[in-house]
């Protein structure tokens, strides 16, 4: 039998110990952080930083 070409698959975030969510990945305690802040203004988390991405992002956009 002829050997498999490359490296082995390695399972799914061992090569990262922080989890996949909606803004990548995001250790543990800034993700409460940032539910913590969601919670707070009552809303969920994409109600809650979209406003803000966006503000950044038109900010960003005026600077060049």
């Amino acid at each position: 039998m002829k050997a498999k070409r490359g490296r082995p698959a390695s399972e799914r975030g061992a090569y990262n110990p922080n989890p996949a969510r909606q803004l990548g990945r995001v250790n543990e305690a800034e993700w409460n952080e940032i539910k913590a802040a969601c919670e707070a203004a009552g809303l969920s988390l994409v109600a809650w930083a979209l406003p803000t991405l966006l503000k950044k992002a038109r900010r960003e956009m005026g600077k060049r």
